[in-house]
């Protein structure tokens, strides 16, 4: 695998000097595609426990339901991140439905069972505001990597809630798209050039929709949760935005990386006194 994907970055370190342009366009096909993976066991049976339900054609959810419900009914939405899947988030389902919550995750434009071959942040962004027109104000947003980005983008254009968890996030989609060209073996002239295009295929540029610059007024109690060694979103993105959120916290975990953090116990533990805690601060 280590062989495959240096010829495919000296692939690209070529093509980047021969047309700069040529290479940012295939890297934004693979960018802007998200690869679909098959579900595992312990996906399947999570899968079996909820109900399907359509947000709209495209974009697929799934809710999980305590057995007994108050009258008031109280709800969380579950945010994966890019190529995952709302099953995928299933470790923190159990405990939240004891108590008492009903528990709605959404599959991402094509992601999951959801249609469709391409997919962004801002179509994340979207699906998320979709989701509180379709299911009413969640309580709590618990969201992981490009899903915690999009919630950032969200709540700036009207998204409410009364917590967020934001797992593994970036401060900014630019970095991100930067970090992957140079990661993808993109000279500089090629990552710009990649950089622009994404934002013409998305219809908004990505220094637009950075959490950095959208959190500035957020008073909301949040706690970022992130792994110290994880090197697909340094902790140092985190870092960023916490001044940003004017009520939160951060909890960073070792040895995690960036996608074993959502099946940590010790996360689960972390979130659950958070939910479970009726002070309005993060800590």
């Amino acid at each position: 695998m280590k062989i495959v994907m240096q010829l495919f970055k000296a692939k690209n370190q070529l093509l980047s000097l021969i047309s700069p342009t040529k290479a940012a366009s295939q890297a934004v096909s693979i960018f802007l595609n998200p690869r679909r993976s098959q579900p595992k066991t312990w996906e399947l049976k999570a899968e079996t426990s909820g109900q399907r339900f359509k947000l709209n054609q495209q974009v697929s959810a799934i809710r999980w339901a305590p057995e007994s419900n108050d009258k008031q009914k109280k709800q969380v939405l579950l945010v994966h991140g890019w190529e995952s899947r709302a099953t995928q988030m299933y470790g923190f389902v159990p405990k939240l439905m004891q108590q008492g919550y009903e528990v709605v995750a959404i599959d991402m434009p094509a992601h999951g069972l959801s249609s469709g071959v391409r997919s962004d942040a801002k179509q994340f962004s979207e699906s998320i505001l979709l989701a509180e027109r379709k299911c009413g104000k969640f309580d709590i947003i618990i969201a992981h990597s490009m899903g915690a980005g999009a919630t950032s983008h969200a709540l700036a254009n009207g998204l409410s809630s009364d917590k967020l968890v934001l797992i593994s996030t970036a401060s900014s989609i630019e970095t991100v798209l930067n970090r992957f060209g140079r990661y993808i073996g993109l000279n500089a002239k090629a990552t710009q050039s990649f950089v622009n295009q994404v934002g013409e295929e998305v219809g908004t540029k990505a220094s637009e929709i950075d959490s950095i610059t959208m959190a500035q007024s957020n008073s909301i109690p949040t706690l970022f949760i992130h792994d110290r060694f994880d090197y697909e979103v340094p902790l140092s993105e985190a870092e960023k935005l916490l001044p940003l959120f004017n009520n939160s916290d951060i909890f960073i975990t070792e040895g995690l990386g960036h996608r074993k953090i959502l099946k940590s116990q010790l996360v689960m533990d972390k979130i659950n006194s958070f939910v479970l805690s009726t002070s309005t601060s993060a800590v």
